[in-house]
């Protein structure tokens, strides 16, 4: 039963983490189509979710699994660290995503940008596994030895 809740909690809090990545870039890629002088204008919701918050949630997601299968195999919650977590996570997810974009003309501007998403992005994510786990929902149960 555990695992099932786990997996539920790892689905919300993606999807959390997907509507909230979204969520911030898309006025920054609106300003983006606004000052554009060339080119085609996308529609600045699309190009976020497609470009920006679902590449950044996949490879956050593989750090929630990696996460929790620690937690169900050490039989122990992580608990307040699950916050902590998300700066190291989201900056290596939005890093690992420009060097997937990387052309000639990124900079390292776009790199930062990326990483700051994904530290944001992160930050909603792992929050939902620690308020979940102040509301005791899906914490491992301890084996008492006596």
């Amino acid at each position: 039963m555990l695992v099932v809740k786990k997996a539920g909690l790892i689905s919300v809090s993606s999807l959390l983490g997907v509507i909230m990545g979204t969520a911030i870039a898309t006025p920054i890629i609106a300003l983006m189509n606004h000052l554009a002088t060339d080119g085609p204008i996308f529609p600045p919701p699309l190009v976020a979710f497609g470009l920006l918050a679902l590449p950044v949630a996949v490879l956050l997601l593989i750090a929630q699994v990696v996460l929790v299968i620690y937690e169900i195999a050490a039989n122990r919650s992580l608990g307040n660290t699950w916050p902590l977590l998300a700066i190291p996570a989201g900056s290596l997810a939005g890093f690992a995503w420009y060097l997937a974009l990387k052309s000639s003309q990124s900079t390292p501007w776009f790199a930062l940008a990326l990483a700051a998403i994904g530290v944001l992005q992160a930050t909603c994510v792992f929050c939902c596994h620690w308020v979940m786990h102040k509301f005791g929902f899906a914490v491992p149960e301890r084996n008492s030895r006596a």
